[in-house]
C-alpha cells in the first residue's frame, strides 16, 4: 500500500468506530502495526499495547484520534498519520512551538468577530505569511533552529512551545509588532501549503 492508502484505510477505521470504542480483529492489526512506524514507537509502546481505543480530541470536540493503553494501564494518544509519514523536520517543530506562542493574539483577534462571522472561519495571515514571518524572526535573530529545544512530546502532550520562556516571549513580541491577521473561509486555509 502507499503512503496515501494507509491514511485513508487508518482514517476510515477511525471514523467508522464511535467514541469511546475498542478496535478488535483487522481493525486492531491494522492499526496497531502503523504504530511500529511512529518516530518514538518506543516511547508510545512502553511496556506493551493492551488496547487502542477511538477518543474525543481534547483541543477538537469534533474530531477523533486514536489512544492506546498499555498493560502497564497507562494511556497515550498518538497520530496514525505521524505513524505513516515520521518524524516532522525541526523547522516544522519550530512553527508549531511559534503557532502555541501566539494563540493569544489569535484567540484575541478572534474575538473581535461575532459568532456567525467565525463560523467557518480560520484566522489567518495576511502579507506576510506566517511562514515567511517566522523566517524573518529566525534569520533577524540568527537563530539556528536545530539548537532550539522543543517541548511536547511526553504521554498526553501535544501543544510544542518553546523550553526558553525568552525565546517565546521575543518571538510573541516580534509577531504582535509585524502580523497582520484576517479571517478567511476555513477551506480557503486549509487549501494552502504548509512549511
Amino acid at each position: 500500500m502507499t503512503k496515501t492508502q494507509l491514511k485513508e484505510k487508518a482514517k476510515a477505521i477511525l471514523n467508522s468506530h464511535q467514541l469511546n470504542t475498542q478496535l478488535e480483529g483487522d481493525d486492531y492489526i491494522f492499526i496497531r502495526s502503523l504504530i511500529d512506524g511512529h518516530p518514538r514507537a518506543e516511547q508510545k509502546i512502553g511496556g506493551g499495547i493492551k488496547t487502542i481505543t477511538v477518543i474525543q480530541n481534547p483541543r477538537n470536540r469534533n474530531v477523533k484520534q486514536f489512544e492506546l493503553t498499555r498493560f502497564d494501564g497507562t494511556r497515550t494518544d498518538f497520530s496514525y498519520i505521524r505513524c505513516i509519514s515520521g518524524q516532522l523536520t525541526q523547522r516544522r517543530l519550530f512553527n508549531a512551538a511559534c503557532r502555541t506562542t501566539i494563540e493569544p493574539q489569535i484567540n484575541e483577534f478572534r474575538s473581535q468577530f461575532s459568532p456567525q462571522e467565525n463560523n467557518g472561519t480560520h484566522v489567518d495571515h495576511k502579507d506576510p505569511s506566517f511562514n515567511v514571518l517566522v523566517t524573518t524572526f529566525i534569520v533577524e535573530n540568527d537563530i539556528n533552529v536545530k539548537k532550539v529545544k522543543i517541548n511536547g512530546f511526553g504521554d498526553g502532550e501535544w501543544r510544542k512551545e518553546f523550553d526558553s520562556k525568552s525565546l517565546a516571549k521575543k518571538f510573541y513580541d516580534f509577531h504582535k509588532e509585524r502580523a497582520i491577521l484576517q479571517l478567511i473561509p476555513a477551506k480557503e486555509n486549509l487549501s494552502k501549503p504548509r512549511v
